[in-house]
C-alpha cells in the first residue's frame, strides 16, 4: 500500500513578499516522488521539506516577479522533460506581459532560472552553472500553473 501527506503553506508578508513552505512524505533520495510504501511494518516514515520560496513582486514595475529557495517549476514543461513532482532549488526571474487589447496574443511571459551546484573535484571546490532552462515563448506559465 502506499500513501502520500502533504502540508503546505502560503503567506502574503506585505504588497511585495509573499513565501510558503511545504512539508511532503516519500523517500527522501527520489526527488520526484511523495509516495510513502508502507511495506515495512517498524519503520519510521519520512516527513520532509518539499518546498521553501520567498517571492517578490515590486509595486513599480508589476511584470517582474523574483521567485529564491526551493521552489515549483517557473516554466512550462511536460512530463517528457521535467517531472512535475520535481521542486528546483534556486532563482526565478519572471516578467510577465498581459496583452489583453491584441488579438492573437494574450500573454507573453519570459522565464529565466538559474541554480547553482556544488562540483567537488579532487584538488578544489567549484561552483558552476548546472541547469538554465529558459521560456521566452506565447502563453508561458510562471510557477507551472
Amino acid at each position: 500500500m502506499r500513501f502520500r501527506l502533504r502540508f503546505n503553506t502560503n503567506a502574503k508578508l506585505n504588497d511585495e513578499f509573499s513565501g510558503g513552505f511545504t512539508l511532503a512524505t516519500g523517500d527522501i533520495n527520489n526527488p520526484v516522488s511523495t509516495n510513502q510504501t508502507t511495506n515495512q511494518m517498524s519503520t519510521r516514515k519520512p516527513f520532509e521539506l518539499d518546498r521553501a520560496f520567498l517571492e517578490y513582486r515590486p509595486r513599480y514595475f508589476k511584470p517582474l516577479m523574483l521567485t529564491g529557495g526551493k521552489i515549483s517549476q517557473p516554466w512550462v514543461s511536460t512530463e517528457l522533460v521535467w517531472d512535475k513532482d520535481l521542486n528546483p532549488e534556486g532563482l526565478a526571474q519572471t516578467l510577465n506581459f498581459n496583452l489583453e487589447s491584441t488579438p492573437v496574443l494574450k500573454r507573453v511571459a519570459l522565464v529565466g532560472f538559474d541554480c547553482r551546484s556544488r562540483k567537488r573535484r579532487a584538488s578544489r571546490s567549484t561552483i558552476r552553472a548546472s541547469c538554465r532552462p529558459r521560456c521566452m515563448e506565447a502563453n508561458c506559465k510562471p510557477n507551472g500553473g
